[in-house]
């Protein structure tokens, strides 16, 4: 337990306290509600005993000594212990957990409660990251969740849109997926899905390089994972929803509430967009370096380095006098899209090596570059006319083949969604309730 109520991306600055007593024990105590632990679930469950590692600041005579790990129990499974409180919260939308508000009030712990050393750190800072370094691969592996939502959510909607049809002239239907407006989209999220897996199973190895990388820089991969998983994710789900019509809408169609997962899933393990503004601090500054591109001439490989030069030169002309102001003015609003920047070429780059299919590929590539389309255009790189070209050709190529991309996702022991077949869409509408009856009632009234 990290967070708390009034302290989500400010943790360092945590207000529950550990004090030491002079026996050797401890006092575990939320001093105000905005220093409740949030969202963690904490309440009693089928009876399993609960414990908890709770993040606190050890207070030593009066003193502060950092942040410490504190092991704490939190119920028998029947009831709160002792001084834990647990505020049942309300359930997210899409995500079925019981999350919590947890406080504590003069909990007694005993000696070993306290993990780590009792001495006064020198930098309370790098405590701080010190003590939350599980952080690191929480951010890498949360991330992963993005490859099942986006890969059931189109799988569905294509299924969905190969079976709906609509009229045309002549009383004729024709599948919804022959509208370019409706197969792009899914092919897109289909070359997305194609790149992620390599790109996750790459981090995952420099992650645990610990010989070659140094923390920061491993911490480094599971941040540009984070940043362009997510940004794909939530490029691509909303789309997908919105090409469902209401359909998409009903949670029994199992699309609706990926866009909300993903939501959570940008803040939990480190907020997205601050530790993309960390990272691309850091790395302005100087303190280290992400692996160089393999691949300096591939069209993401130079905004990348277009990117870095740009806020190089704006890290130069900064005064010492006014860094924080400036920094924050003219850096910061930056920092994620240098971060998107870095992983989309190292997402290509990988995929590359990987050998994935050049078609899904490149329609990945021109999605990536999509984003940004002005800077290639500004840069002299590509005209609007010329992209559209590319992109239509990227789409021709693949829009024959979608039924069968479809199918290589595997999903079909997953799917319950009721609109990917029309013998279960009619089965699902019989199975709802039913009302009836005989009653009249004027419309007219004399």
């Amino acid at each position: 337990m990290l967070t708390e109520v009034g302290h989500g991306l400010d943790a360092k600055n945590l207000e529950t306290e550990v004090r030491l007593q002079p026996d050797g024990s401890f006092i575990l105590h939320t001093p105000r509600p905005d220093a409740a632990k949030f969202v963690p679930p904490s309440m009693p469950i089928a009876g399993l005993p609960r414990i908890a590692v709770v993040m606190a600041k050890l207070v030593v005579e009066g003193e502060d000594f950092g942040i410490r790990p504190v092991v704490v129990a939190l119920s028998d499974g029947f009831q709160m212990c002792k001084g834990v409180t647990s505020r049942l919260m309300p359930y997210m939308g899409g995500i079925q957990s019981p999350y919590a508000i947890t406080s504590f009030d003069q909990v007694a712990l005993p000696p070993t409660a306290v993990l780590g050393s009792m001495e006064k750190p020198a930098d309370m800072r790098a405590n701080f990251f010190h003590q939350i370094g599980r952080v690191a691969p929480g951010t890498l592996a949360m991330s992963m969740i993005m490859i099942p939502a986006l890969r059931i959510v189109t799988y569905i909607t294509g299924k969905y849109s190969l079976r709906r049809t609509i009229g045309v002239a002549n009383k004729e239907r024709i599948p919804i997926i022959t509208f370019r407006t409706q197969h792009q989209p899914i092919l897109l999220a289909l070359a997305q899905l194609a790149v992620m897996t390599p790109f996750a199973n790459q981090c995952i190895k420099w992650f645990k390089d610990t010989t070659s990388f140094s923390p920061e820089v491993r911490h480094g991969f599971a941040v540009i994972l984070k940043a362009v998983f997510i940004q794909m994710a939530q490029r691509s789900i909303p789309e997908l929803v919105e090409r469902c019509g209401a359909q998409g809408l009903f949670q029994h169609n199992q699309i609706c509430d990926a866009d909300n997962m993903v939501r959570a899933c940008a803040i939990s393990e480190g907020d997205a967009l601050v530790v993309s503004i960390r990272l691309a601090v850091e790395l302005c500054l100087g303190k280290y370096e992400m692996p160089k591109a393999t691949m300096p001439d591939c069209l993401l490989a130079k905004y990348e380095a277009g990117l870095a030069d740009d806020a190089w030169e704006t890290v130069s002309s900064i005064p010492d006098d006014e860094r924080w102001r400036e920094f924050n003015r003219l850096l910061i609003p930056r920092c994620r899209p240098i971060v998107q920047g870095i992983g989309h070429r190292m997402v290509y780059e990988t995929a590359v090596s990987a050998g994935i299919d050049a078609d899904l590929l490149a329609l990945y590539e021109l999605g990536a570059i999509k984003e940004n389309l002005d800077w290639y255009i500004e840069k002299g790189l590509l005209t609007r006319a010329k992209f559209r070209d590319m992109e239509n050709k990227a789409l021709d190529s693949l829009e024959p083949r979608l039924g069968d991309l479809l199918d290589q996702l595997n999903m079909d022991e997953y799917v319950t969604a009721p609109i990917v077949e029309q013998s279960m869409f009619d089965e699902f509408v019989q199975s709802l309730p039913k009302f009836t009856g005989n009653a009249e009632f004027p419309l007219l009234v004399s």
